[in-house]
């Protein structure tokens, strides 16, 4: 009989996390036991809480917001993927090492992007945000062919450069541009043609908060993607409205956890059915 299997996530704020009704079912795609913990957790708790994780011998923790950044100071190392991000979304504890950083969000993020290439014309992608998602989002796009230019938005002039500067550092896009915008939202998509929600607004936390202006043009956006998968995001419900094709976070969020299962264990499965399981009633691109 296989050892119970001991997986958590990191972050703050986290009550409405759709991570263990997922790792159940890849748990059961994988005819595994295995438990999952939600560790909501202030951030002077985050070294105590590895420590906690380590002596009851969890495996692997997921991170998410706000610790995708600053749980690197806890990593013995971390996989080129997490360090050419510069953000970490997984940790496993290698006894003798102890915890590896790593990161799957590329890998999730791009998997319902794949078969766009072939049927349509997006060659500009806006990215809203400059943590580590973000991060993510940019190398993701980076190795897509068919997106040319780059446009990062955030509301932190200070970080809003610094991402823009490690995103030129790439010399993956033939053009990367940055912009800020107020709290009140910006006012141009600038001619992007896809649009990626990588901040938390829309999401649980920040329901009644909005990212773009009431008259912001949408002619030029065929996709809007938002990392966030909550069923009462209203960003999504606006951009649908206006017949704008949208994707939610849902199938990234099932995509990195099946890619962070098989950092954790070697073993590999289809997001799909899993997906269909916990998420029965959202389309997904793939």
């Amino acid at each position: 009989m296989m050892d119970l299997l001991r997986l958590g996530l990191i972050g703050h704020n986290i009550h409405y996390s759709a991570s263990p009704a997922i790792y159940d079912e890849i748990f059961f795609q994988a005819r595994r036991p295995g438990t999952f913990v939600l560790f909501d957790i202030a951030a002077d708790q985050l070294g105590q809480t590895l420590s906690q994780a380590e002596n009851e011998h969890y495996r692997g923790l997921a991170v998410t917001v706000p610790y995708k950044l600053t749980v690197r100071d806890f990593c013995a190392s971390v996989t080129s993927t997490a360090s050419a991000i510069g953000a970490v979304n997984a940790l496993r504890f290698d006894p003798g090492d102890g915890w590896i950083g790593h990161n799957t969000d590329v890998e999730g993020f791009s998997r319902p992007l794949r078969s766009w290439g072939d049927r349509t014309s997006i060659t500009h992608a806006l990215v809203l945000g400059t943590g580590g998602a973000a991060r993510a989002v940019i190398v993701a796009l980076a190795e897509l062919p068919w997106v040319k230019a780059l446009t990062i938005s955030g509301r932190d002039p200070v970080k809003t450069a610094m991402l823009l500067d490690w995103a030129r550092e790439l010399q993956s896009f033939d053009r990367v541009v940055s912009t800020t915008h107020p709290r009140m939202g910006i006012e141009s998509f600038v001619g992007a043609q896809l649009v990626i929600n990588a901040t938390t607004v829309g999401g649980p936390n920040y329901l009644n908060e909005t990212l773009w202006r009431e008259n912001v043009d949408w002619s030029d956006v065929q996709l809007f993607y938002d990392l966030n998968y909550n069923e009462d995001n209203k960003l999504l419900a606006a951009a649908s409205s206006l017949g704008v094709q949208c994707q939610s976070g849902a199938a990234m969020l099932v995509a990195q956890a099946v890619a962070m299962y098989a950092w954790w264990t070697g073993e590999e499965l289809d997001p799909g059915p899993v997906f269909a399981r916990v998420f029965p009633d959202i389309h997904v691109l793939w």
